[in-house]
């Protein structure tokens, strides 16, 4: 098993957006050490580190049940009648996390530091 590296982090966070409707932005590193085990976030403006286990995700083994999670909560939802911007998970989101995930792998590949924000 590989040994656990840090990767750069600036994403949205799933803090309430601000008064003004933009969501507040955490800036720190994420040390992943199994992506369905564990991750931690040292902030960077905190002495606080946070590290979210396995049943914080949802108890997920693997990507099939994050996958199955996925579809079976958008097909309820629109079954329910539950309006397009109202939906969990928006395109939106899953740009971000797509970025932050593009970010993790070009910092591993290179073993240099990625900032979410310098990718296209």
């Amino acid at each position: 098993m590989r040994s656990p590296r840090t990767v750069p982090l600036q994403a949205p966070s799933a803090r309430p957006a601000t008064q003004n409707g933009a969501s507040p932005r955490i800036k720190g590193r994420l040390l992943l050490e199994d992506m369905w085990r564990q991750a931690t976030l040292f902030p960077a403006d905190s002495l606080i580190k946070s590290v979210y286990t396995n049943p914080v995700f949802g108890g997920f083994r693997d990507f099939i049940d994050t996958f199955r999670d996925r579809i079976h909560t958008f097909v309820r939802e629109v079954a329910e009648g539950v309006p397009p911007d109202r939906i969990d998970g928006s395109g939106a989101d899953g740009l971000a996390a797509q970025r932050v995930l593009a970010a993790a792998i070009e910092s591993l590949n290179n073993c240099t530091v990625v900032r979410v924000d310098s990718l296209p």
